[in-house]
């Protein structure tokens, strides 16, 4: 377009197309896209949420859905007042980004998938089941203080004589942080969700 009256600020934050990324299981916004945020930027506004349940969200709802996790993600493109952004998914969060397109495609301009799935799997009935359970465990685990990460770390660091240094690795810090921030129901419900995903029945009218 050419432009032929002056530009505000926020007209320009209006024409920057707006690149929404969304985590994969077990992650984070930060984690999955800690690389991906400077290079965006300088094309892109980026908005990267933790889907529920994930980071610190408290997650109140009785149960986990692909589903709940698309609407979330369209309510947020309504407060923010974003107009058809570009949906980035991520492994699970291509899943939810292909029930963005599907549930809400008046908000979206496109789509980009990563690792994502379609629902060609076969898990089998003793997986459904017996997966939610298993992550849900292990989540519960490293709630215990970090029980399974700090303790290693406490032995490296007296082992290497740095007993008096009690910083931990910054990176494998800020990981453990991130990660303890999940709800181990919801973990559980994830699990089981992205396991009984199937979009290739509808896949192609997005």
């Amino acid at each position: 377009q050419t432009l032929t009256e002056p530009v505000t600020l926020m007209d320009l934050a209006a024409l920057t197309p707006v690149v929404l990324l969304l985590h994969g299981i077990l992650a984070t916004s930060g984690l999955n896209w800690m690389y991906a945020f400077a290079p965006l930027s300088r094309h892109f506004r980026v908005i990267a949420p933790d889907l529920c349940g994930h980071g610190g969200d408290p997650f109140h709802r009785g149960q986990f859905t692909l589903e709940h996790c698309a609407d979330d993600v369209a309510t947020l493109i309504a407060v923010l007042g974003l107009k058809r952004v570009i949906v980035v998914g991520y492994s699970m969060g291509g899943m939810v980004a292909q029930y963005v397109a599907r549930r809400h495609p008046g908000m979206i301009s496109g789509v980009v998938l990563s690792g994502g799935d379609w629902g060609s799997r076969q898990y089998g009935r003793v997986a459904t089941l017996i997966g939610p359970v298993f992550m849900e465990t292990a989540v519960r685990l490293v709630h215990l203080q970090f029980c399974l990460v700090r303790a290693p770390l406490a032995l490296l660091r007296r082992l290497g004589g740095q007993e008096n240094d009690h910083r931990e690795p910054g990176r494998l810090h800020a990981a453990t942080s991130e990660f303890s921030g999940h709800n181990p129901k919801a973990i559980g419900g994830a699990v089981r969700a992205i396991t009984l995903f199937r979009s290739l029945d509808w896949l192609h009218e997005i």
